[in-house]
């Protein structure tokens, strides 16, 4: 005799179709105010703090490479800035009006500590204008409206 188990799994939709990513919310503590931790993010505001980032004295030769390449390629030492800054000055010089702005990290967790630290320097909550897509989660708003992604 042959039993068969039939079950529904809570995260099947009515057309048997299952949402892998409804208990993939990784990133749900993100959301939370994070507390500065150094004196330098205690004593600094978050515009000072990028103002002393090494990619600040170079914003607008920057922009001005970009605007004159095809593909340009920025070598710099770690924490200077080109993760969570350039996206930024590509957004205020007005790319993010022709599509998505979209930045690769090598691991999960920095797409979304790094959209985190951006969203917040740009005062928006995270998925709205800043977001990050990553295997089974999507922290983006609807199309259109996320001008930054970090995958």
């Amino acid at each position: 005799m042959i039993d068969l188990l039939c079950y529904q799994d809570e995260n099947q939709n009515e057309n048997d179709e299952t949402d892998y990513k409804t208990d993939q919310k990784f990133a749900d503590h993100m959301q939370k105010t994070i507390e500065a931790s150094s004196e330098f993010a205690k004593k600094k505001s978050i515009l000072q703090q990028r103002r002393y980032l090494p990619v600040f004295a170079v914003r607008q030769e920057l922009l001005n490479v970009i605007r004159e390449n095809s593909v340009v390629i920025i070598i710099g030492e770690t924490g200077s800035g080109k993760t969570t800054q350039l996206t930024q000055y590509l957004h205020e010089d007005g790319y993010s009006r022709y599509g998505m702005i979209g930045c690769t990290q090598p691991r999960r967790v920095a797409a979304m500590s790094v959209a985190k630290r951006v969203s917040d320097e740009m005062g928006t909550h995270l998925g709205d204008e800043v977001g990050y897509a990553i295997r089974f989660e999507d922290c983006t708003s609807e199309v259109g409206s996320c001008s930054k992604t970090y995958l």
